[in-house]
Formats: C-alpha cells, structure tokens, sequence
C-alpha cells in the first residue's frame, strides 16, 4: 500500500469584513442613480456585492446634508373640527407663497411650498 503524506495542508481563512469610507459609499451610490446604470455590474466593478449596494442606496439621502429643510411649529388639538366648520371668512392676508385653511378655531397658515405628505397628515387630521 502506498501512503501519500501531504507536504502542505490548507487553512481556510476567515473573511474579513471590509470597511469602506462614506466617500467611497456616496460615490457608488450616486453612480447607481445614473441613467442606464446597472448595480450588478457596478457591484463587479468595484469587487462588492450588489446587495451592498442596495443597502447603501437606503441609508442614502441626497438632500440630507442641506440645511435648507425647516420644520414648523405644530399645535393640534381635539377640538370638534369636520368638513362643515371649514369656514373662509376673515381671511389672514396671503401672499403668493402662502396658504391660509382655517377649520373650525384652527388656522394653519402655510408659507412656501409644503411637503405634501406632511401636507395630507395634517389636513386628514383637521378634517377627522
């Protein structure tokens, strides 16, 4: 019987995790947003996984970093207020960047171009 005695012997490695700079992160994911752009073949590209990517692209803002986002005081209260008190009387006087709703003895008035989800919440909750 012939016995074969391995001169060398494989040792899996433990994979270690990679850490990729945020420039590195913002760049990928900004070239992901481009026209025509495939995430698969940028993920190749760059030796990463695709769902890297993907994970990468959710916790991307692009407007985050500005600093021309407000928020604006808001007092609600559970004061009866439905479709019928919505009044139009006395009007508050408004600009071409404003809008005034008034219901019941709530008056919003709303300056520049709002966010219309937040625009809809508040409303839905007037009007309930």
């Amino acid at each position: 019987m012939d016995t074969h005695t391995p001169t060398h012997t494989l040792v899996a490695r433990p994979r270690a995790n990679r850490r990729h700079p945020v420039e590195f992160k913002r760049a990928v994911v900004e070239q992901s947003f481009l026209p025509g752009a495939s995430v698969a073949s940028l993920a190749r590209s760059h030796g990463i996984n695709a769902n890297l990517i993907f994970a990468w692209r959710k916790l991307y803002c692009p407007g985050s970093q500005s600093s021309d986002i407000a928020l604006l005081p808001v007092v609600l209260s559970d004061e009866g207020a439905s479709p019928s008190n919505i009044e139009s009387s006395a009007p508050h006087e408004t600009t071409a960047d404003e809008m005034e709703i008034v219901v019941g003895k709530a008056r919003l008035i709303i300056k520049g171009k709002p966010d219309t989800g937040v625009l809809q919440t508040v409303l839905a909750y007037l009007l309930r």
